[in-house]
């Protein structure tokens, strides 16, 4: 099964959770969890170079109603995706490589308070339509892009009986705008493409990310 059948249900559930009418977040108001290991700083980087991969960047892609920009990589395929409540949606395939990068961005929604409630309720969202779909946090830690802090959760899981692995991202600008980031690669296709490329990837594109001032 190809990435891009996982990416659909992705869509269709992060869109739910984005249209549902909801107040203010807790952490007692969803099953989702950080992990109980969180580090001071960054992981070691196991990530292994490749000679042969390198990354061009393209121009510059600004989303200003959500805010923020990022340059993509050149041999990306980037589709915006309308959404509603002010969210701007944008999902990057590798189709040689077969993952994927989506981002979700907004600054017009003042239910969050920090990067912490970003992050837990949007996890729920990434397997809301996959009644055996899961996704564990495996470890986590701070992050800083364009001078706004937020955390980095590596997961792995399983959606439509295929197990992924890969990183998310959640930054809490202001009062209003966040971006939640998220970047995966189908295990059992390609078992080790995420800690060889996928990983080294995702972070170029997002040490890339601007916001608005």
């Amino acid at each position: 099964m190809k990435i891009k059948i996982l990416s659909s249900v992705l869509v269709v559930a992060l869109a739910s959770m984005a249209c549902a009418s909801v107040t203010k977040v807790s952490s007692t108001e969803t099953a989702a969890t950080l992990p109980a290991n969180t580090q001071s700083s960054a992981p070691e980087n196991t990530t292994q170079e490749s000679p042969s991969t390198a990354y061009e960047l393209g121009e510059r892609l600004d989303y200003e109603e959500a805010g923020f920009s990022f340059q993509p990589i050149k041999t990306y395929d980037v589709i915006p995706l309308e959404m509603n409540n002010g969210i701007q949606a944008v999902i990057l395939h590798d189709e040689v490589k077969n993952f994927s990068i989506y981002f979700y961005g907004t600054k017009v929604d003042n239910r969050f308070k920090s990067a912490s409630d970003v992050l837990i309720f949007w996890m729920p969202a990434l397997t809301q339509n996959d009644p055996e779909g899961v996704i564990n946090p495996v470890s986590d830690y701070p992050v800083t892009i364009d001078g706004v802090s937020g955390i980095a959760v590596n997961v792995t899981g399983q959606l439509l009986s295929k197990p992924l692995t890969g990183q998310v991202i959640s930054l809490w600008v202001s009062d209003n705008q966040y971006l939640f980031v998220l970047g995966f690669s189908d295990v059992e296709n390609h078992s080790n493409l995420w800690e060889q490329e996928g990983q080294k990837a995702f972070d170029i594109l997002i040490n890339t990310v601007e916001f608005a001032k």
